[in-house]
Formats: structure tokens, C-alpha cells, sequence
């Protein structure tokens, strides 16, 4: 489902809600350089790869799972599985 936010409000109300669940990670310079020499078609999967990897994160959640090739130990979910694979946890 897509969300389409109508005014700056809305925008801020959502990031708020959504910051209650997820952490924002750091990019600093070593995580650019490496993500470069990835040499992925995709520099900001790049990116967000060398970020879980440099964070010790072991899942991205995306629905753009072609763009991400197996990096290190970092498992590559879309949400659709996330949401099965999570519900397995708690059972």
C-alpha cells in the first residue's frame, strides 16, 4: 500500500511514527568508498549494503531484492516474507 502524504504535517507525523520502529544508521566516508567498489548498476542499494555490513545488520528488507546481490552474511527479504519470517519468531 502506498502512501501518498498531502502536506508537511502529514509527512512529519508519519516520519515520527515510523522513527519509533526503525534506527537510522550513519554514512560516512569508508561506506561510500566501499560501496564504489561494489561497482553495483545501483549505487544507493550499494550503499545501504556496506551500511548493514558495517552495522552488523543480517536483514534488508526490500521490495527491490534483484538489485541486491548476497553480501556477506546480510539476508535480503522482501516485506511480504519479512512479515511471514518475523510471525515464525513469535510463534
Amino acid at each position: 500500500m502506498k502512501k501518498i502524504l498531502s502536506d508537511t504535517n502529514d509527512a512529519f507525523k508519519y516520519l515520527k511514527e515510523l522513527l519509533r520502529t526503525v534506527d537510522v544508521l550513519n554514512v560516512d566516508k569508508n561506506t561510500i568508498i566501499n560501496a564504489l567498489y561494489l561497482g553495483w548498476a545501483d549505487f544507493e542499494d550499494a550503499v545501504q549494503s556496506q551500511v548493514a555490513i558495517g552495522n552488523n545488520i543480517d536483514t534488508i528488507v526490500t521490495r527491490n531484492t534483484k538489485d541486491f546481490q548476497k553480501i556477506g552474511n546480510v539476508e535480503i527479504l522482501t516485506p511480504k516474507d519479512f512479515i511471514v519470517w518475523n510471525k515464525k519468531l513469535k510463534d
